[in-house]
Protein backbone atom coordinates (compact mmCIF):
# COMPACT_ATOMS: atom_id res chain seq x y z
CA UNK A 1 0.00 0.00 0.00
CA UNK A 2 1.19 3.29 -1.20
CA UNK A 3 1.68 6.52 1.32
CA UNK A 4 -1.10 8.01 0.15
CA UNK A 5 -3.82 5.13 -0.22
CA UNK A 6 -2.93 3.82 3.14
CA UNK A 7 -3.50 7.39 4.34
CA UNK A 8 -6.75 7.12 2.47
CA UNK A 9 -7.68 3.77 4.39
CA UNK A 10 -7.44 5.76 7.68
CA UNK A 11 -9.58 8.79 6.74
CA UNK A 12 -12.13 6.65 5.45
CA UNK A 13 -11.95 4.76 9.34
CA UNK A 14 -12.73 8.41 10.30
CA UNK A 15 -15.75 9.90 8.51
CA UNK A 16 -17.74 9.84 11.31
CA UNK A 17 -15.18 11.01 14.56
CA UNK A 18 -15.43 14.31 15.38
CA UNK A 19 -12.09 16.87 15.03
CA UNK A 20 -10.15 15.73 18.08
CA UNK A 21 -10.95 11.91 17.37
CA UNK A 22 -8.78 9.91 15.84
CA UNK A 23 -8.75 8.54 12.40
CA UNK A 24 -9.08 4.50 13.62
CA UNK A 25 -11.61 2.43 15.04
CA UNK A 26 -9.09 0.71 17.62
CA UNK A 27 -10.03 -0.47 20.68
CA UNK A 28 -12.77 -0.22 22.96
CA UNK A 29 -12.56 1.75 26.30
CA UNK A 30 -13.73 0.60 29.71
CA UNK A 31 -15.42 4.46 30.71
CA UNK A 32 -18.51 2.47 31.52
CA UNK A 33 -21.57 4.35 32.04
CA UNK A 34 -23.29 3.76 35.42
CA UNK A 35 -26.36 5.64 35.91
CA UNK A 36 -27.98 6.20 39.50
CA UNK A 37 -31.53 6.69 37.45
CA UNK A 38 -32.65 6.42 33.84
CA UNK A 39 -30.53 9.69 32.13
CA UNK A 40 -32.81 12.07 30.07
CA UNK A 41 -33.26 15.77 28.92
CA UNK A 42 -32.87 18.05 31.18
CA UNK A 43 -36.38 18.79 32.31
CA UNK A 44 -38.08 21.93 31.55
CA UNK A 45 -37.94 24.69 34.08
CA UNK A 46 -40.16 24.16 36.85
CA UNK A 47 -39.59 19.98 36.59
CA UNK A 48 -37.58 18.05 39.13
CA UNK A 49 -33.94 17.88 38.68
CA UNK A 50 -32.42 14.56 37.26
CA UNK A 51 -30.97 12.35 39.45
CA UNK A 52 -26.93 12.38 39.25
CA UNK A 53 -25.49 9.74 36.71
CA UNK A 54 -22.07 8.90 37.56
CA UNK A 55 -19.68 7.78 34.75
CA UNK A 56 -17.06 5.14 35.87
CA UNK A 57 -13.71 5.58 34.56
CA UNK A 58 -10.57 3.36 33.87
CA UNK A 59 -7.68 5.27 33.77
CA UNK A 60 -4.30 3.96 32.70
CA UNK A 61 -0.74 5.83 32.00
CA UNK A 62 2.33 5.31 30.31
CA UNK A 63 5.51 4.12 32.11
CA UNK A 64 7.10 7.58 31.19
CA UNK A 65 3.65 10.27 32.03
CA UNK A 66 3.33 10.73 35.77
CA UNK A 67 -0.27 10.35 36.54
CA UNK A 68 -0.44 9.23 40.72
CA UNK A 69 -4.31 8.24 41.81
CA UNK A 70 -4.58 11.49 43.54
CA UNK A 71 -4.52 13.98 40.14
CA UNK A 72 -6.39 11.72 38.30
CA UNK A 73 -9.30 11.78 40.97
CA UNK A 74 -8.72 15.70 41.01
CA UNK A 75 -8.71 16.10 37.61
CA UNK A 76 -12.13 13.65 37.12
CA UNK A 77 -13.34 15.70 39.67
CA UNK A 78 -12.56 19.66 38.05
CA UNK A 79 -14.22 17.61 34.68
CA UNK A 80 -17.18 16.58 37.12
CA UNK A 81 -17.79 20.32 38.19
CA UNK A 82 -17.66 21.73 34.95
CA UNK A 83 -20.75 20.02 34.21
CA UNK A 84 -22.37 20.34 37.16
CA UNK A 85 -21.98 24.10 37.80
CA UNK A 86 -24.61 26.73 35.94
CA UNK A 87 -21.43 29.62 35.05
CA UNK A 88 -23.96 31.43 33.16
CA UNK A 89 -28.12 31.72 32.14
CA UNK A 90 -27.19 29.71 29.12
CA UNK A 91 -25.23 27.14 31.10
CA UNK A 92 -27.12 23.78 32.25
CA UNK A 93 -26.22 22.46 35.70
CA UNK A 94 -25.64 18.67 34.40
CA UNK A 95 -25.84 16.41 37.03
CA UNK A 96 -23.03 14.52 35.84
CA UNK A 97 -20.09 12.60 37.51
CA UNK A 98 -16.78 11.07 36.94
CA UNK A 99 -15.35 9.01 39.07
CA UNK A 100 -11.90 6.55 38.70
CA UNK A 101 -12.69 2.76 38.47
CA UNK A 102 -10.10 1.30 40.50
CA UNK A 103 -6.39 2.05 40.21
CA UNK A 104 -4.26 3.68 37.77
CA UNK A 105 -2.86 1.28 36.28
CA UNK A 106 0.22 1.23 34.00
CA UNK A 107 0.98 -0.20 30.51
CA UNK A 108 4.32 -0.14 28.62
CA UNK A 109 2.94 -0.29 24.98
CA UNK A 110 5.19 2.09 22.48
CA UNK A 111 7.60 4.80 23.72
CA UNK A 112 4.83 7.38 25.39
CA UNK A 113 4.42 9.26 22.29
CA UNK A 114 1.42 8.82 19.61
CA UNK A 115 3.75 9.56 16.54
CA UNK A 116 1.92 7.57 14.07
CA UNK A 117 -1.44 5.55 13.32
CA UNK A 118 -0.10 2.32 14.38
CA UNK A 119 1.37 3.94 17.66
CA UNK A 120 -2.86 5.67 17.90
CA UNK A 121 -4.15 2.26 17.24
CA UNK A 122 -1.98 0.72 19.77
CA UNK A 123 -2.71 2.83 22.49
CA UNK A 124 -6.69 3.28 21.57
CA UNK A 125 -6.03 -0.93 21.70
CA UNK A 126 -5.03 -0.16 25.78
CA UNK A 127 -7.88 -1.45 27.66
CA UNK A 128 -8.81 1.72 29.58
CA UNK A 129 -11.35 4.39 29.13
CA UNK A 130 -8.82 6.95 29.27
CA UNK A 131 -5.16 6.56 28.88
CA UNK A 132 -2.42 9.07 29.39
CA UNK A 133 0.78 9.94 27.19
CA UNK A 134 3.61 11.77 27.59
CA UNK A 135 2.79 12.87 23.90
CA UNK A 136 -0.36 13.09 21.46
CA UNK A 137 1.17 13.82 17.94
CA UNK A 138 -0.99 11.98 15.38
CA UNK A 139 -4.60 11.86 15.29
CA UNK A 140 -6.73 12.30 12.26
CA UNK A 141 -4.58 10.98 10.08
CA UNK A 142 -1.98 13.74 10.22
CA UNK A 143 1.28 14.56 12.11
CA UNK A 144 0.58 17.37 14.27
CA UNK A 145 2.65 17.77 17.37
CA UNK A 146 0.17 20.12 19.26
CA UNK A 147 -2.59 18.05 19.84
CA UNK A 148 -3.87 17.98 23.45
CA UNK A 149 -6.10 15.15 23.13
CA UNK A 150 -7.66 12.55 20.69
CA UNK A 151 -10.61 10.37 20.81
CA UNK A 152 -13.13 8.04 19.45
CA UNK A 153 -16.64 9.28 18.96
CA UNK A 154 -19.19 7.17 20.73
CA UNK A 155 -16.96 5.02 22.21
CA UNK A 156 -15.56 5.77 25.68
CA UNK A 157 -11.76 6.03 24.76
CA UNK A 158 -9.25 9.03 24.55
CA UNK A 159 -6.13 9.48 24.89
CA UNK A 160 -4.34 12.72 26.34
CA UNK A 161 -1.34 14.30 27.43
CA UNK A 162 -0.42 15.75 30.90
CA UNK A 163 -1.26 19.81 30.73
CA UNK A 164 -1.59 22.56 33.07
CA UNK A 165 -3.20 21.86 36.02
CA UNK A 166 -6.29 24.30 35.85
CA UNK A 167 -7.33 22.94 32.50
CA UNK A 168 -6.55 19.49 32.55
CA UNK A 169 -10.35 19.31 33.74
CA UNK A 170 -11.57 20.90 30.96
CA UNK A 171 -9.34 19.27 28.56
CA UNK A 172 -11.20 15.89 30.04
CA UNK A 173 -14.47 16.83 30.08
CA UNK A 174 -14.31 18.11 26.26
CA UNK A 175 -13.05 14.67 25.10
CA UNK A 176 -15.68 12.91 27.27
CA UNK A 177 -17.99 15.33 24.76
CA UNK A 178 -15.98 13.77 21.70
CA UNK A 179 -16.86 10.29 22.93
CA UNK A 180 -20.59 10.86 23.19
CA UNK A 181 -20.67 11.90 19.92
CA UNK A 182 -20.71 16.31 20.45
CA UNK A 183 -18.96 18.14 17.54
CA UNK A 184 -17.42 21.20 18.18
CA UNK A 185 -19.69 24.24 19.06
CA UNK A 186 -18.20 27.61 18.22
CA UNK A 187 -21.13 29.74 18.64
CA UNK A 188 -19.11 31.10 21.95
CA UNK A 189 -15.58 31.04 23.49
CA UNK A 190 -17.03 29.82 26.90
CA UNK A 191 -18.89 26.65 25.41
CA UNK A 192 -17.04 23.35 26.76
CA UNK A 193 -16.96 21.83 23.22
CA UNK A 194 -15.43 25.36 21.68
CA UNK A 195 -12.15 24.18 19.90
CA UNK A 196 -9.48 26.14 21.66
CA UNK A 197 -9.58 24.92 25.15
CA UNK A 198 -9.31 27.75 28.10
CA UNK A 199 -10.11 28.19 31.52
CA UNK A 200 -14.18 29.72 30.86
CA UNK A 201 -14.58 26.96 28.61
CA UNK A 202 -17.17 25.39 30.84
CA UNK A 203 -20.81 26.07 29.23
CA UNK A 204 -22.92 22.94 27.92
CA UNK A 205 -26.64 23.25 26.33
CA UNK A 206 -29.54 21.09 27.57
CA UNK A 207 -28.85 18.85 24.08
CA UNK A 208 -25.21 18.48 25.28
CA UNK A 209 -26.13 17.28 29.14
CA UNK A 210 -28.45 14.84 27.52
CA UNK A 211 -25.52 13.68 25.47
CA UNK A 212 -23.41 13.11 28.62
CA UNK A 213 -26.21 11.71 30.27
CA UNK A 214 -26.02 8.57 27.21
CA UNK A 215 -28.99 9.93 25.55
CA UNK A 216 -28.76 9.56 21.78
CA UNK A 217 -29.54 12.96 20.23
CA UNK A 218 -29.57 14.68 16.80
CA UNK A 219 -26.27 16.95 16.00
CA UNK A 220 -28.27 19.49 14.49
CA UNK A 221 -30.40 19.79 17.78
CA UNK A 222 -26.56 21.30 19.63
CA UNK A 223 -26.13 24.03 17.84
CA UNK A 224 -23.52 25.15 14.51
CA UNK A 225 -20.43 22.38 14.80
CA UNK A 226 -18.24 21.01 13.36
CA UNK A 227 -19.07 21.35 9.34
CA UNK A 228 -19.90 25.19 10.00
CA UNK A 229 -16.43 25.75 11.53
CA UNK A 230 -14.47 23.71 8.09
CA UNK A 231 -16.99 25.59 5.65
CA UNK A 232 -15.26 28.76 6.77
CA UNK A 233 -11.81 27.97 7.05
CA UNK A 234 -11.18 30.90 4.63
CA UNK A 235 -12.68 33.62 7.19
CA UNK A 236 -10.12 36.44 7.59
CA UNK A 237 -6.90 35.37 9.63
CA UNK A 238 -6.81 36.88 13.26
CA UNK A 239 -3.50 39.28 13.89
CA UNK A 240 -0.86 36.62 14.05
CA UNK A 241 -0.15 36.99 17.93
CA UNK A 242 -3.93 35.93 18.58
CA UNK A 243 -3.91 33.05 16.58
CA UNK A 244 -0.87 31.61 18.15
CA UNK A 245 -1.47 32.45 21.35
CA UNK A 246 -5.02 29.89 21.32
CA UNK A 247 -4.27 26.40 23.00
CA UNK A 248 -6.50 24.43 20.21
CA UNK A 249 -7.96 21.13 21.29
CA UNK A 250 -6.96 19.62 17.66
CA UNK A 251 -4.10 21.24 17.12
CA UNK A 252 -2.75 24.59 15.49
CA UNK A 253 -4.05 24.52 12.08
CA UNK A 254 -1.43 24.11 10.31
CA UNK A 255 -3.00 25.36 6.42
CA UNK A 256 -3.92 28.43 8.16
CA UNK A 257 -0.47 29.43 9.71
CA UNK A 258 0.60 29.04 6.49
CA UNK A 259 -1.12 32.67 5.70
CA UNK A 260 0.73 34.28 7.76
CA UNK A 261 3.52 35.88 5.72
CA UNK A 262 7.54 36.97 5.93
CA UNK A 263 5.94 40.69 7.49
CA UNK A 264 4.48 38.27 10.75
CA UNK A 265 8.24 36.44 11.12
CA UNK A 266 10.40 39.48 13.25
CA UNK A 267 6.86 39.27 15.46
CA UNK A 268 7.21 35.82 15.77
CA UNK A 269 10.80 35.58 16.91
CA UNK A 270 10.40 38.13 19.22
CA UNK A 271 7.70 35.95 21.01
CA UNK A 272 9.79 32.37 20.82
CA UNK A 273 12.31 34.49 22.29
CA UNK A 274 10.16 35.35 25.04
CA UNK A 275 10.85 33.35 28.32
CA UNK A 276 6.99 34.31 29.37
CA UNK A 277 5.00 33.24 26.33
CA UNK A 278 6.70 29.63 26.64
CA UNK A 279 3.23 28.17 26.83
CA UNK A 280 3.04 29.29 22.88
CA UNK A 281 6.77 28.82 21.63
CA UNK A 282 5.34 25.35 20.32
CA UNK A 283 2.58 27.09 18.29
CA UNK A 284 5.02 30.48 17.43
CA UNK A 285 7.59 27.73 16.37
CA UNK A 286 5.10 25.84 13.98
CA UNK A 287 3.94 28.78 12.66
CA UNK A 288 7.29 29.94 11.60
CA UNK A 289 7.78 27.25 9.55
CA UNK A 290 4.56 27.28 7.81
CA UNK A 291 5.05 30.86 6.94
CA UNK A 292 8.17 29.37 5.22
CA UNK A 293 10.46 32.15 4.99
CA UNK A 294 14.37 31.24 5.07
CA UNK A 295 14.49 34.13 7.41
CA UNK A 296 12.92 31.91 10.16
CA UNK A 297 15.72 28.92 10.06
CA UNK A 298 18.44 30.80 11.64
CA UNK A 299 16.13 32.29 14.66
CA UNK A 300 14.80 28.37 15.09
CA UNK A 301 18.21 26.74 15.11
CA UNK A 302 19.34 29.22 18.14
CA UNK A 303 16.15 28.30 19.67
CA UNK A 304 16.56 24.64 19.77
CA UNK A 305 20.13 25.34 20.52
CA UNK A 306 18.82 27.24 23.74
CA UNK A 307 19.68 26.59 27.48
CA UNK A 308 16.74 24.87 29.36
CA UNK A 309 14.59 27.67 31.31
CA UNK A 310 15.49 28.32 34.91
CA UNK A 311 12.68 27.14 36.51
CA UNK A 312 11.97 24.23 39.23
CA UNK A 313 8.73 23.89 37.87
CA UNK A 314 8.24 20.30 35.72
CA UNK A 315 5.51 21.45 33.51
CA UNK A 316 7.48 24.74 32.11
CA UNK A 317 10.46 22.49 31.47
CA UNK A 318 8.38 20.53 29.28
CA UNK A 319 6.46 23.01 27.38
CA UNK A 320 9.77 24.57 26.79
CA UNK A 321 10.77 21.05 25.17
CA UNK A 322 7.45 20.99 23.29
CA UNK A 323 8.50 24.83 22.27
CA UNK A 324 11.85 22.81 20.38
CA UNK A 325 10.31 19.92 19.31
CA UNK A 326 8.13 22.07 17.27
CA UNK A 327 10.93 23.70 16.51
CA UNK A 328 12.65 21.07 15.07
CA UNK A 329 9.44 19.74 12.78
CA UNK A 330 9.47 23.54 11.79
CA UNK A 331 12.18 23.33 9.84
CA UNK A 332 10.99 20.63 7.69
CA UNK A 333 7.74 22.79 6.80
CA UNK A 334 10.93 25.55 5.86
CA UNK A 335 12.65 22.59 3.41
CA UNK A 336 9.35 22.49 1.73
CA UNK A 337 7.61 25.76 1.78
CA UNK A 338 11.06 27.60 1.31
CA UNK A 339 13.59 25.38 0.16
CA UNK A 340 15.91 26.36 2.75
CA UNK A 341 19.16 25.00 2.76
CA UNK A 342 20.30 25.93 5.99
CA UNK A 343 16.99 23.96 7.76
CA UNK A 344 17.94 20.96 5.63
CA UNK A 345 21.69 20.75 6.48
CA UNK A 346 21.08 21.70 10.28
CA UNK A 347 17.98 18.57 10.42
CA UNK A 348 20.52 16.21 8.41
CA UNK A 349 23.74 17.19 10.12
CA UNK A 350 21.53 16.34 13.32
CA UNK A 351 20.87 13.07 12.30
CA UNK A 352 23.61 12.00 10.58
CA UNK A 353 24.45 8.44 11.35
CA UNK A 354 27.40 8.66 13.33
CA UNK A 355 25.57 11.20 15.49
CA UNK A 356 22.55 9.19 16.21
CA UNK A 357 24.68 5.73 16.61
CA UNK A 358 26.05 7.72 20.08
CA UNK A 359 23.20 9.52 20.89
CA UNK A 360 20.36 7.35 20.39
CA UNK A 361 21.32 3.64 19.27
CA UNK A 362 23.98 3.28 21.99
CA UNK A 363 21.71 5.56 24.68
CA UNK A 364 25.27 6.94 25.72
CA UNK A 365 26.85 10.48 26.80
CA UNK A 366 26.24 13.07 24.21
CA UNK A 367 22.54 13.86 24.78
CA UNK A 368 20.15 13.32 27.39
CA UNK A 369 16.57 12.27 26.79
CA UNK A 370 15.61 15.36 25.80
CA UNK A 371 18.00 15.87 22.95
CA UNK A 372 17.17 12.08 21.62
CA UNK A 373 13.73 13.03 21.30
CA UNK A 374 14.87 16.16 19.46
CA UNK A 375 16.87 13.80 17.01
CA UNK A 376 13.47 11.56 16.53
CA UNK A 377 11.50 14.50 15.49
CA UNK A 378 14.26 15.88 13.23
CA UNK A 379 13.93 12.82 11.43
CA UNK A 380 9.76 13.07 11.26
CA UNK A 381 10.78 16.82 10.01
CA UNK A 382 13.01 15.53 7.40
CA UNK A 383 9.47 13.36 6.56
CA UNK A 384 7.36 16.40 6.30
CA UNK A 385 9.83 17.92 4.14
CA UNK A 386 8.93 15.95 1.31
CA UNK A 387 12.64 17.06 -0.50
CA UNK A 388 14.11 14.40 -2.47
CA UNK A 389 17.60 14.86 -0.78
CA UNK A 390 15.89 14.71 2.97
CA UNK A 391 14.82 11.28 1.61
CA UNK A 392 18.15 9.84 0.23
CA UNK A 393 19.34 10.64 4.01
CA UNK A 394 16.52 8.96 5.13
CA UNK A 395 16.82 5.79 2.68
CA UNK A 396 20.73 6.06 4.24
CA UNK A 397 19.83 6.09 7.63
CA UNK A 398 18.09 2.71 6.94
CA UNK A 399 20.32 0.97 5.48
CA UNK A 400 22.81 1.55 8.05
CA UNK A 401 20.04 1.34 10.89
CA UNK A 402 21.85 -2.08 12.02
CA UNK A 403 25.30 -0.04 12.35
CA UNK A 404 23.10 2.45 14.45
CA UNK A 405 21.64 0.51 16.77
CA UNK A 406 23.78 -2.23 17.22
CA UNK A 407 22.65 -6.04 17.72
CA UNK A 408 21.64 -6.29 21.33
CA UNK A 409 21.60 -2.23 22.09
CA UNK A 410 18.17 -0.40 23.32
CA UNK A 411 17.83 2.47 21.86
CA UNK A 412 16.42 5.58 23.06
CA UNK A 413 13.09 5.01 20.41
CA UNK A 414 12.21 2.79 17.70
CA UNK A 415 14.98 3.50 14.90
CA UNK A 416 13.19 1.37 12.25
CA UNK A 417 9.71 2.67 12.71
CA UNK A 418 10.55 6.51 12.80
CA UNK A 419 12.61 5.98 9.89
CA UNK A 420 10.19 3.84 7.92
CA UNK A 421 7.67 6.36 9.21
CA UNK A 422 9.38 9.41 8.05
CA UNK A 423 10.05 7.85 4.27
CA UNK A 424 6.52 7.53 3.75
CA UNK A 425 5.49 10.81 5.15
CA UNK A 426 8.69 11.99 2.87
CA UNK A 427 6.35 9.76 -0.36
CA UNK A 428 3.04 11.59 0.77
CA UNK A 429 4.07 15.33 1.28
CA UNK A 430 6.17 15.07 -2.33
CA UNK A 431 3.23 13.60 -3.95
CA UNK A 432 0.24 15.75 -2.54
CA UNK A 433 2.29 18.81 -1.22
CA UNK A 434 2.42 20.03 2.42
CA UNK A 435 -0.38 22.17 2.79
CA UNK A 436 -2.61 19.67 1.42
CA UNK A 437 -1.27 17.23 3.69
CA UNK A 438 -2.51 19.45 6.04
CA UNK A 439 -5.84 20.65 4.25
CA UNK A 440 -7.30 17.20 4.21
CA UNK A 441 -10.28 16.81 6.95
CA UNK A 442 -12.05 13.94 7.29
Amino acid sequence: MTASSARAALLLLSLFAAASCATTSGGGGSATPTPTVSGGEPPEAGGEPPASMTHSVRIARHATALLDEARADAILSDASLVLQSADSEEDIACAVTFARQGPVEVFAEGDGSVDSGIALAQVFGIPAGVKTVRDVNFCQGTFNTSYRGCGLTNQDNLIVERYLADLEGILWAHEFGHNKGLPHRDTATHNLMFWALGTNRREVNASECSAFRGVAIAVADIGPSLPVQLAERDRPLPPVQEFVTQIYFDGLPLDQAAGYGDQHVDILVAMLNDPEQVLYHENIALTLGMIGSARAADPLISYIGSPPPASDDPMVARLAHKGKVGAVVALGYLVNLGDSERALAFLTGFTSPAVLAESVGRGTSIDNAAGADLRKYALIGLGLSGDERAAEHLQLLSRMSSTIVPQGATPAFDVTGILDQSIELNEEVSDEGLIEYYSTTP
